[in-house]
């Protein structure tokens, strides 16, 4: 950020734009100044504070390969089939040609800036439903699979792990209720292309002594991607009507997650619930200051 007095007329009592200088003239007049390059220590950066999981990265990113532009150019043009040495001047104007930015072109994802690591973990955030079913309370379970200990142990769950989103928002939307629990950490968690967790919900009878739970619908959420990177993101996901079906969960742990899923709602041995869906937040803990407020109108669908 820069603050800059405005430029005003030669009689200083109006401040020029755009429109009151040739082109040619904006940076004499002040009207557009360049910003500074920042070697030259033009920024303060005094509340800049450096967090101690920044200084990892900064060490893993001193221990990765930094291959030479002509290396990385030459991979390029062997997947184009073209299997030739190029000059310095025509290998610049071969890039030029493949790599234009316009108005399509989109920022750099994020999400592969650094691979998983357990000592950092994850955290993830049910934030809420959309399309309920029926205007009563709800609650939302959700349990790391493997091990998915709750569910596949008909005699003796495993509740130990299983976490429990209950701080509801009494003021949103009946038929979009709005979880205010916020992030959960997972950390020490090995990475697994085929590692989900497992969404349950469920709805609770306050009229009832004790309050009686009924199971509304289910749903699974991939962690990694195959190479070992979180995947970061805020998504809509569809749920499964009815019960946590017990032989999914112990099968999904040995395939890949979300194609499993689609298998098993292609074979018809289980169906969406409608337009039922649930509002998450995953993200890799090395980014603490991404996704840190729920957006729901910022959805990626990547992973369905």
């Amino acid at each position: 950020m820069r603050i800059r007095q405005a430029p005003l007329s030669d009689d200083g009592l109006r401040v020029l734009n755009l429109k009151d200088v040739p082109r040619k003239d904006w940076e004499r007049k002040g009207i557009y100044v360049p910003r500074p390059v920042y070697a030259t220590k033009a920024y303060n950066t005094s509340f800049y504070q450096v967090k101690d999981s920044e200084k990892e990265l900064f060490s893993i990113r001193q221990g990765k390969d930094d291959p030479p532009l002509r290396e990385t150019a030459q991979l390029l043009l062997n997947a184009e089939g073209i299997n030739r040495e190029m000059e310095d001047q025509e290998m610049v104007a071969y890039l030029d040609e493949k790599i234009q930015r316009n108005s399509a072109t989109g920022l750099i994802d994020l999400l592969y800036f650094a691979k998983y690591r357990p000592e950092s973990g994850f955290k993830f955030a049910l934030d809420g439903l959309h399309n309920a079913t029926t205007a009563q309370p709800y609650v939302g379970l959700f349990m790391l699979n493997p091990p998915g200990d709750f569910y596949v142990y008909d005699d003796e769950p495993n509740v130990s792990k299983l976490q429990l989103n209950s701080v509801l928002d009494w003021e949103g939307p009946l038929l979009s209720p709005r979880f205010l629990d916020g992030y959960m950490t997972f950390k020490d968690i090995p990475f697994s292309k085929n590692s989900h967790l497992v969404i349950d919900i469920r709805t609770v009878n306050l009229l009832k002594h004790p309050p009686q739970f009924s199971h509304i619908g289910w749903t699974i959420v991939p962690l990694f991607t195959a190479d070992g990177f979180v995947l970061s993101g805020v998504y809509q996901v569809p749920l499964i009507t009815g019960e946590v079906n017990k032989r999914i969960i112990e099968e999904i742990a040995e395939n890949d997650p979300w194609p499993y899923i689609l298998d098993q709602i292609k074979a018809k041995k289980i169906k969406w619930l409608g337009q039922t869906s649930v509002m998450i937040r995953l993200v890799d803990g090395q980014r603490e200051v991404n996704h840190t407020f729920i957006i729901i109108p910022h959805l990626n669908l990547g992973t369905l």
